[in-house]
């Protein structure tokens, strides 16, 4: 469309163009039906080049230099400005999930169960006096001898601290798992959006499943920069005026609840 006008197809048959595929694209674009919204804006072009193929030709004939030189490029250096836009307000919009996420998590209070220790640290211990650990038992009775035993609840005392210390310094990368599988499975987040599969036991692991990466995105980049008009007005629509209209919307409600909460509690006075 932008390339239409470019190309010098009379201004009334490009507004009328305009006014009909450009505002579908729009809508197209903002339900991320990314391989419609292209052919839509190409299809728009080639049509309207077709509607009036004779007024390209001398503009072309004459500016094919500049065409190449600088209209394309200064078109894709819009795109690529637009396209870094589109990523940082993609990315705040996840993050903004993100951190709902987090602040909902912190709220269930991360309490994980504790295994038992002792039973592990007996039965481990007892496995260690089978395969021959001081294994000296009292001829008549069958039973450890009274040394033996002092050092069996010895053993056991060590492998249950044991235990329980190890299972402590897991719990950071427990918390961190516990949490990226909890965005996953309770946040209506969009399907598009990927997970990575890290090791939690990073410091950075929760960050580094959840970061979204250029280099999974190129397709979607790829098309902000070739439909650069359309992503300006759908972010416009999508993050910004929506936005505004729900925030109006959150003002109204308040100030309209609270004058009937104001009614209704003079209606019920002395209740």
């Amino acid at each position: 469309m932008i390339f239409a006008f470019l190309l010098g197809i009379p201004f009334a048959w490009w507004m009328a163009i305009l006014a009909v595929l450009f505002i579908i694209d729009v809508a197209v674009f903002t339900a991320e039906a990314y391989g419609w919204s292209i052919f839509i804006m190409t299809a728009s072009i080639i049509g309207a080049m077709w509607i009036d193929h004779h007024a390209p030709h001398p503009w072309l004939s004459t500016n094919l230099h500049q065409f190449f030189l600088i209209y394309i490029p200064a078109y894709l250096v819009l795109g690529l400005g637009t396209a870094f836009v589109k990523w940082i307000l993609y990315a705040s919009k996840r993050v903004g999930w993100i951190r709902d996420a987090k602040e909902k998590f912190d709220a269930r209070k991360f309490d994980p169960k504790k295994p038992d220790f002792k039973g592990k640290a007996v039965e481990d211990a007892s496995e260690e006096l089978r395969k021959g650990l001081n294994r000296r038992f009292d001829s008549t009775s069958g039973r450890l001898s009274d040394e033996d035993q002092a050092k069996y609840n010895a053993r056991v005392e060590e492998l249950t601290k044991q235990y329980e210390a190890e299972w402590t310094a897991t719990l950071p990368a427990l918390k961190r798992q516990a949490f990226v599988e909890f965005y996953k499975g309770n946040l209506p987040y969009n399907r598009n959006h990927k997970i990575y599969d890290v090791d939690h036991g990073k410091e950075t692991s929760v960050i580094d499943a959840l970061t979204p990466r250029a280099k999974d995105s190129v397709g979607k980049i790829t098309i902000w920069i070739y439909q650069w008009p359309v992503v300006i007005v759908s972010s416009l629509i999508e993050d910004f005026l929506i936005k505004l209209a729900k925030h109006f919307a959150r003002i109204l409600d308040a100030v309209f609840s609270e004058v009937v909460r104001k009614m209704v509690a003079k209606a019920t006075k002395g209740l």
